[in-house]
């Protein structure tokens, strides 16, 4: 997302912004203000149309529809224009190779022209002829070298162009793949890297082991410690996640306080282990209040474990593993769970 309000319209929107943000009990991270800042700044029509058909039920927004809201009318927006952009590039590769063609026939062109003034140099020639030849030579050499000009011109212009485009699709294609609050893949991000595992792999997921993590209560800890430190809470359980990835493991935040980790070439007992070890860690992990010396409650994490099956769908593997999720939940949280059936 790039805007580009002066300072003192988005000082005036921050202070707009800030109490909706409070009264729909969303967490202040990045997703909700970019919501509220598009909304109020009336830079997305379709946002504000929808949100405006949502706001009449007077019911406050959860973080959850926030996180809804952006990932339609935000992230996905950033996608087509990451689209666009690639059809731009498209466009300006075409023009390249009409200009290398043009470049060939200039070329083809000046040669003949040079040939057939060769061919008349070998005859026998009056003064006059000859000078005539050379006036001739030196108007086709300076076409030839203005053309080239202004060839090399127009192929320096693209290339700052194809380097803005680059740095543009870049951009767009980080802010619509990643969460921006803890940095990891967000779900998009995340189906896209599984597909482009997929490719590589002759029977897709498996032999691929996927760990759904969810936050223990999460719900009290916002309640009882505020939206701010909730987001800490989240950053924290993320790192925790990242720590524990390797080679070509995946982790993403996929929702809400649920986490997705795809372990690639690892057994269930294996992913079990890994399991295991984010739980401890997470529970071993404690949080400060405020910047004070006082610490908040235990956070926990239960995370359920499946392994894939040939050529199944990643949606079908994450109902699994959300299901070993459930049983842990309901075995009373901070648990690893496995699930060895695939029906």
């Amino acid at each position: 997302m790039r805007y580009q309000e002066s300072s003192e319209r988005s000082a005036e929107l921050l202070r707009l912004i800030l109490p909706r943000i409070a009264h729909h009990n969303a967490t202040y991270h990045p997703t909700a203000y970019a919501v509220w800042y598009e909304y109020l700044a009336q830079l997305n029509p379709q946002l504000k149309r929808v949100l405006d058909e949502r706001l009449q039920q007077l019911v406050p927004l959860s973080s959850e529809e926030t996180d809804r809201l952006f990932e339609q009318h935000i992230s996905r927006r950033n996608t087509e224009s990451s689209d666009q952009l690639q059809t731009e590039l498209a466009t300006m590769l075409s023009c390249l190779d009409d200009i290398a063609k043009a470049a060939g026939m200039d070329a083809a062109d000046f040669s003949r022209s040079l040939s057939s003034i060769v061919t008349q140099l070998d005859e026998t020639l009056p003064v006059r002829n000859l000078r005539d030849l050379i006036g001739a030579l030196a108007r086709r050499t300076l076409a030839a070298q203005s053309s080239a000009d202004a060839m090399h011109q127009r192929v320096e212009a693209m290339r700052q162009e194809l380097a803005t485009l680059k740095d543009e699709l870049e951009i767009i294609h980080g802010e619509a793949m990643t969460d921006p609050l803890t940095g990891l893949n967000n779900r998009r991000g995340f189906e896209r890297a599984v597909d482009a595992m997929i490719t590589s792999r002759p029977d897709g997921l498996a032999g691929c082991v996927l760990i759904m993590a969810d936050i223990d209560a999460f719900k009290r800890i916002n309640d009882t410690y505020g939206h701010l430190l909730g987001d800490q809470v989240l950053r924290a359980v993320g790192q925790v996640l990242h720590s524990n990835i390797k080679g070509r493991d995946l982790v993403a935040r996929v929702g809400g306080e649920e986490f997705a980790l795809l372990l690639p070439d690892t057994d269930l007992p294996a992913a079990v282990i890994v399991a295991e070890q984010v739980r401890s860690a997470v529970s071993r992990g404690r949080l400060k209040r405020n910047n004070s010396n006082v610490y908040i409650e235990q956070v926990t994490i239960s995370l359920g474990v499946a392994a894939g099956q040939p050529n199944e769908p990643i949606d079908s593997l994450m109902e699994r593993a959300d299901r070993a999720l459930y049983i842990a939940k309901k075995s009373g949280r901070n648990r690893v769970e496995s699930l060895t059936e695939v029906a």
